[in-house]
């Protein structure tokens, strides 16, 4: 405002506008301000990499490309093939529909014309030139490769989907269309019937652009979801009247919170884990702790077969296991099949079949009585307060397939941090396996009691393993390769990569004794 009107007062107008907002977003940041103070920053939840900025950066193209979805298929196909080809697509969804295109380009005419010394006569006061110039602000603010990049690497990175301005770029695209209809309708008002024709054309516009930014792709699914939403009503509540008011429930898949990278694969979806959640009023579930905190113990617990954990889950004081079974390539068939092996009952089962619950309570009555009091004590420790992996900058964030989680490196040597909250020194052994995306290279391995060993690595992957005493505290686990880090291929947002370290594991040797 202080540029266009030239005017003190205008530019104090905007500062304000602009602290009412800022302050806006100060509130929304409390409750985050004070988790952090009272725990600590839990970085492996919130932190982002710079080069994110440009993954998710504004495309030109996808605002003026149609639907993926649209109801012309070879419209939709062009779409599609964008988003399948483009080295860097983005986040879907920015699409202004033909309408707004029309503004769009109508707008950025605007601007050329007045850069290049066609200016209106009053730009003070000239809405189009208005509109233009803060179109053209918002673009050059949030395409890939430029503002967006500089904030990310100068500033932060955790202002990161620059595409989401797209909101505000339609927004004046369509009041440069509303101008131009504007326009169009004075100059037909001389003319014998204008009224009638501009009438057409606004009707027209409407239509065409409705049809335009809709799809039949869009239109929920009441009935199913309805459905879904009764029949785990009714499952969470059979299981609320089984188990005393307050008992525990472990979730199955494990599912990091707050969001699954890369994005879990349909059909289950970030959040679906909150649905026993939702439906229930007295018991407590394992789902929503903050990944990489230090009470995420599930995310270790995930990474033993289940029937060595099964003891300590009772002795942790669980009451039942719920499982979602689109979690699982085979619906969780083997999963429940070693649980009804390991606790001698058939689940409970949800009306449209998707969800399953086993009692724990006998199961951990019978542990109770086998085991000593002292190794029901160390078994609930090995659950609870688990020794594990911490992560430092050194390494990229977690990926996953349906099978296997892994970390690249991002330079020829990382640090594993082992880390025993315990009181008393806890027995475990560290394994996972190592590969390159390239030829072979040698890794050593520098273990916290003294001890290295040097291993031949290459595309197919080596195994190590070794058994160690942790006290309480953390130790370090030091890698180095003898092989350059690489560039990865587009679309790949990183810069370098090393090595890979694959299921790294620190197993409690106590989850050995089961029965």
């Amino acid at each position: 405002m202080l540029a266009v009107r030239q005017s003190l007062r205008a530019g104090a107008a905007g500062g304000i506008l602009a602290a009412a907002i800022a302050l806006v977003v100060l509130c929304q940041q409390v409750p985050t301000i004070v988790h952090d103070l009272r725990h600590g920053r839990v970085r492996a939840a919130t932190t982002r990499d710079p080069a994110e900025s440009d993954v998710f950066g504004l495309r030109v193209a996808q605002l003026v490309l149609p639907l993926p979805e649209h109801r012309i298929s070879f419209l939709g196909r062009a779409a599609r093939h964008y988003q399948a080809t483009a080295p860097l697509p983005s986040e879907a969804g920015p699409t202004l529909g033909a309408a707004a295109t029309v503004g769009f380009v109508w707008l950025l005419l605007v601007a050329v014309s007045a850069a290049a010394g066609a200016a209106f006569r009053r730009p003070r006061d000239d809405l189009p030139a208005r509109a233009a110039a803060a179109l053209l602000i918002a673009v050059l603010l949030a395409a890939t490769g430029g503002v967006p990049t500089l904030i990310a690497y100068l500033v932060t990175p955790e202002i990161r989907v620059w595409s989401r301005m797209s909101i505000f770029i339609a927004f004046f695209a369509l009041i440069g269309l509303g101008v131009l209809l504007d326009r169009v309708g004075g100059a037909l008002a001389t003319r014998q019937r204008g009224l009638a024709l501009f009438g057409a054309v606004l009707a027209g516009v409407v239509v065409l652009g409705v049809a335009d930014q809709t799809s039949n792709a869009f239109v929920p699914r009441y009935g199913e979801i309805e459905a879904s939403f009764r029949s785990d009503a009714g499952f969470v509540g059979a299981i609320e009247r089984s188990l005393p008011r307050g008992a525990m429930v472990y979730q199955l898949p494990y599912q990091p919170f707050p969001e699954v990278f890369p994005a879990p694969t349909p059909p289950l979806l970030d959040y679906d884990m909150f649905r026993g959640y939702l439906h229930s009023r007295a018991l407590r579930w394992t789902y929503g702790v903050l990944k990489g905190s230090s009470t995420d113990w599930a995310s270790q617990l995930t990474e033993y077969p289940l029937e060595r954990t099964l003891p300590g889950l009772a002795a942790a004081g669980f009451d039942g296991i719920y499982i979602d079974r689109f979690g699982y390539p085979d619906r969780g068939a083997a999963l429940e099949q070693t649980l009804s092996g390991a606790l001698r009952e058939r689940p409970l089962a949800s009306a449209d079949g998707r969800l399953s619950f086993f009692d724990l309570r006998d199961y951990a009555e019978d542990e109770r009585r086998r085991l000593p009091p002292l190794r029901i004590a160390a078994l609930r420790s090995a659950t609870l307060t688990p020794a594990r992996i911490e992560w430092g900058a050194d390494v990229w964030p977690q990926e996953h397939d349906a099978g296997h989680q892994w970390r690249w490196t991002r330079g020829s040597r990382a640090d594993l941090r082992l880390t025993n909250r315990g009181r008393t020194a806890e027995r475990v052994r560290f394994s996972a396996t190592l590969d390159t995306v390239g030829g072979p290279a040698r890794v050593t391995i520098r273990y916290p009691d003294g001890t290295s060993t040097t291993v031949r690595v290459g595309p197919k992957g080596t195994s190590i393993s070794h058994l160690l005493v942790l006290p309480p505290g953390s130790r370090v686990i030091h890698l180095e390769s003898d092989a350059p880090p690489v560039r990865p291929p587009p679309p790949d947002p990183r810069s370098m990569i090393g090595f890979r370290i694959v299921d790294p594991v620190l197993a409690p040797t106590v989850f050995g004794l089961t029965r």
